[in-house]
């Protein structure tokens, strides 16, 4: 039963990676993988599951030291795979609903956000950047990402070959993957002659 479920599951996600960000597609994969091994270790069924499964299931995890909104994503993917396996969706029963208040009142729905990086945080982030190449590709990142405010997975899409340096040491690169970029056209970003050179060191 559970070597199905997972053989479904891959079939399903190969089915449809080409119309979600590849972040979704892990975040499914990651969570359901983690609820056919509860339904496993429990001798239940996992495709399609029963609403009180799932309850537990969401109910258990609050003990594994991950927070709410974790929770609320495992609840989000078993969800997805429902109906995009067009299965009625466990997480609509009541019992479910009833079950992540419970998550939260017992974990917190408030989240940590990061700080920002200002100016002075990022000199100091680059004067403990090495000259070795390690350092030179992190001083490269840091001036892009602080210049740009480009998300990680945003930055390592970037391409050479997509870069155009200017006359005046400015420099555009085309960013073709954007999480708010769902259609995949892309757009232009603009660096300044600092985050160019650091482009370039690196690039040498």
């Amino acid at each position: 039963m559970y070597t199905l479920a997972h053989n479904k599951l891959t079939l399903l996600l190969n089915h449809i990676k080409d119309g979600y960000a590849p972040n979704t597609i892990r975040a499914y994969r990651a969570d359901m993988d983690e609820f056919i091994a509860y339904c496993a270790a429990n001798q239940l069924p996992p495709l399609p599951a029963n609403p009180f499964d799932v309850a537990n299931f969401l109910l258990h995890a609050t003990d594994s030291g991950v927070k709410a909104s974790t929770i609320r994503r495992k609840a989000s993917s078993i969800s997805a795979i429902h109906r995009l396996s067009y299965l009625e969706d466990p997480t609509k029963h009541p019992e479910v609903r009833i079950a992540i208040r419970k998550v939260n009142r017992k974990l917190g729905t408030r989240f940590t956000q990061a700080h920002p990086i200002n100016h002075d945080l990022l000199e100091r982030m680059l004067a403990v950047c090495g000259r070795d190449l390690q350092g030179i590709r992190d001083r490269m990142l840091l001036l892009i990402a602080y210049e740009s405010l480009r998300r990680r997975s945003e930055l390592v899409s970037l391409r050479i070959e997509d870069l155009c340096i200017r006359a005046d040491n400015t420099s555009t690169i085309l960013l073709r993957d954007s999480k708010t970029d769902q259609t995949g056209e892309g757009f232009i970003i603009t660096l300044g002659v600092r985050s160019t050179k650091a482009i370039q060191h690196w690039l040498e």
